[in-house]
């Protein structure tokens, strides 16, 4: 009997037409649900390589530590967090859910309560905590409950554990003698149990939230799978204490210089005064060691000093020829560093420069700017437009700033500027709130007499002729980067648009023409400087 290939598989040539209709739309039904199937399958797996991806960034452990039993119905530990990826965090909330072995209660109740002001001072503004214990999950239960909208995010230095509370349990009777809690950090989501949670912000996102939980939990949004406990590496065994000797007390005395580790602990101290730790010695007893701490601080101090060629530092012999900051590390009374700062100004040749430029925003047509000073409210004579920066770099590269002089730009664009630099050629460089920075087009000579230098009458002034002809002839620095970040785009024109709608007047560097008020008459030239690209141009 012969046969007819349908969907892959050999179908009798006796069946009847309509039959064969049937099995070919059956094919492609079979076909479209495949590549349905398919869609989804790579959805999911795009999914799981998101999660893999935010895993592998950001990190947080969360790590009981630091139990100790105080009483024979009482005994406390710690909760410390831990930075461990590579992600910069912001922490606004957690939780966490201890789980205990059950019988612990001996018979009695037990309670569980926040020890306050056991955690670290920067978690201070998380707040509304809450902790209660669960006898039916055998679980001790802990959270905060902080506005997200009102709490300040807590960076979590990468690599360094942080406190996030001291807890107590409590009994109504005593613990059976050597009873191991084995407490347990709780990581997977479950009805009735309380997890371990870090709702932070993670970088770069510092507007949602997100909640970094146990990496074994189902991937979802807002879900970052990067959570990991880290139990008590030896398990607590509470005791009858009636049974112990005295503690045996050994005090230490230490003395150091901005912060002390303690091996008792292995924590550190920034702070002079007593601390206890007690050790085990047993299931049952127990030794106390105190250390009594002395922190002494570093010092510091700073001197200014000008000098006519060059200067002789007292402090550590050295002789200086150029102006800079200096410091030398010596060491003070109580044998701590004693940093020492010279800010040294040695006296060079005092240079004038008389420039001229004009700023596009500001033009008022006939060689002339807006008194934008008194236009925005400082009390200013009409003749001065705004103040600017010139400095003066080095005709060498990589061409460092050698001088500065801050002036007033008079609103015909002319400005007096004064410099101490030793007789060579310099660089100008104007900066101005709103305009993109602009520098001469070549190396100027400086000396003893008065430098004049127009950027107004040529573009072939500026460095890659990178200024706008406001009239014929006559040139000027372009209007428009507010963010100063050595373009006009869409950040310039964003901020503008803001100040625009938040009606802002006054000296403001969105105020692009000068009147005084932040408005609509302070954006086409922005734009069309946004759409022709432009931007700081230097050797």
């Amino acid at each position: 009997m012969k046969h007819k290939l349908h969907n892959n598989r050999f179908v009798p040539n006796l069946l009847k037409p309509h039959t064969e209709k049937k099995i070919a739309a059956s094919a492609r039904f079979s076909n479209l649900t495949t590549l349905t199937t398919m869609r989804k399958l790579f959805l999911f797996m795009l999914l799981m390589n998101s999660a893999l991806f935010t895993k592998a960034q950001t990190q947080v452990r969360m790590t009981l530590a630091n139990p100790i039993q105080i009483s024979d119905h009482e005994f406390e530990f710690d909760v410390f967090i831990k930075n461990s990826g590579t992600t910069s965090l912001g922490l606004v909330n957690y939780s966490f859910g201890v789980d205990y072995a059950p019988g612990l209660a001996n018979g009695g109740t037990l309670s569980y309560t926040y020890i306050a002001g056991s955690r670290n001072a920067a978690f201070a503004g998380i707040s509304n905590i809450a902790s209660i214990h669960s006898a039916q999950h055998n679980q001790f239960k802990f959270t905060t409950a902080s506005s997200m909208f009102s709490t300040a995010a807590v960076n979590l230095p990468i690599g360094t554990p942080m406190k996030l509370a001291r807890m107590r349990v409590s009994n109504t009777v005593a613990f059976a003698n050597c009873t191991q809690p084995n407490l347990t950090l709780h990581m997977l989501s479950g009805t009735g149990y309380t997890q371990c949670v870090a709702v932070c912000y993670v970088a770069p996102n510092t507007t949602i939230a997100s909640s970094i939980i146990g990496s074994s939990n189902a991937p979802s949004t807002n879900l970052v799978l990067g959570l990991i406990g880290e139990n008590l590496p030896t398990p607590l065994t509470l005791a009858t204490l009636a049974l112990c000797p005295p503690p045996t007390v050994t005090s230490t005395q230490a003395t150091a210089c901005g912060a002390y580790t303690w091996a008792a602990t292995g924590l550190t101290y920034t702070a002079s005064g007593q601390y206890t730790q007690n050790t085990l010695t047993n299931c049952i007893c127990y030794n106390t060691q105190i250390l009594n701490l002395t922190i002494h601080s570093a010092t510091s101090s700073t001197q200014t000093a000008s000098a006519t060629g060059s200067y002789t530092w007292p402090v550590n012999g050295v002789t200086y020829t150029a102006s800079g900051t200096y410091t030398a590390t010596l060491t003070n009374s109580v044998g701590c560093d004693s940093l020492r700062q010279l800010i040294l100004t040695i006296i060079t040749t005092q240079s004038t420069l008389q420039l001229r430029c004009f700023i596009t925003g500001y033009w008022a047509g006939n060689n002339s700017m807006n008194p934008v000073l008194l236009n925005q409210g400082i009390v200013a004579p009409s003749t001065s437009c705004d103040t600017i920066t010139v400095d003066l770099h080095s005709s060498v590269s990589p061409y460092p700033v050698v001088a500065t002089s801050h002036a007033i730009l008079q609103t015909n664009g002319w400005a007096t500027c004064y410099f101490q630099v030793s007789t060579g050629q310099y660089y100008i460089d104007v900066k101005h709130r709103n305009a993109v920075e602009v520098w001469s087009a070549a190396p100027v000579s400086f000396g003893t007499s008065t430098v004049s230098y127009d950027f107004t009458n040529s573009s072939g002034k500026a460095y890659g002729n990178n200024m706008y002809q406001v009239s014929p002839g006559v040139w000027a620095l372009y209007s428009g980067d507010i963010y100063k970040d050595d373009n006009i785009d869409l950040i310039d024109l964003v901020t503008v648009e803001a100040d625009i709608y938040g009606f802002l007047y006054g000296y403001q560097a969105s105020d692009l023409n000068g009147d005084g008020n932040v408005d609509l008459l302070d954006s086409p030239a922005l734009e069309a400087n946004v759409e022709s690209f432009i931007y700081f141009q230097r050797p």
